[in-house]
């Protein structure tokens, strides 16, 4: 075999590799979307948040966990997994229990004039489905719809 010939199986090999790479990493990406759990209906929640310097917790109203499922619902892409220890609570968070009996909740952990950062810990659905705890930025605008949705201050 001269060494071009050896040169061309070389690179068809080479090329053969990075096909089947790129299948590899497409199916392993359609298992993992097909194997996404829909997030179990909300049944309950609390919600605490920080007013006035003083921690105030109150139970949702049944209207309030409707509004918080859309909220979360319409929220479910863009979440990134947690790479570092979840920081302390700073305020507002919000704790629910799911038809099926499962606790998860909903913290903020950052928040300025132009992004916040929540965290959710234990929910299914779209990509928060694998892992116990879930990173996503949101505009304070999204933040002050949550915070309507249940009832808290904007």
């Amino acid at each position: 075999m001269t060494s071009k010939s050896k040169e061309t199986n070389r690179a068809a090999r080479q090329q053969m590799m990075r096909y089947a790479a790129c299948l590899i990493v497409i199916s392993f990406s359609l298992l993992i979307n097909a194997c996404r759990e829909e997030m179990p209906a909300l049944i309950s929640g609390t919600v605490w948040d920080t007013v006035n310097g003083q921690t105030v917790e109150r139970v949702l109203t049944a209207q309030q966990v409707e509004a918080l499922s859309i909220w979360l619902r319409n929220h479910t892409a863009g979440w990134r997994y947690c790479l570092v220890t979840p920081p302390a609570f700073n305020g507002f968070s919000i704790s629910v229990k799911h038809a099926d009996g499962k606790s998860s909740f909903l913290r903020l952990v950052y928040s300025d004039e132009s992004k916040a950062t929540m965290m959710a810990v234990y929910f299914n659905g779209s990509n928060m489905s694998e892992q116990p705890c879930a990173f996503r930025d949101f505009s304070p605008a999204d933040i002050r719809s949550l915070r309507s949705a249940v009832a808290m201050r904007s």
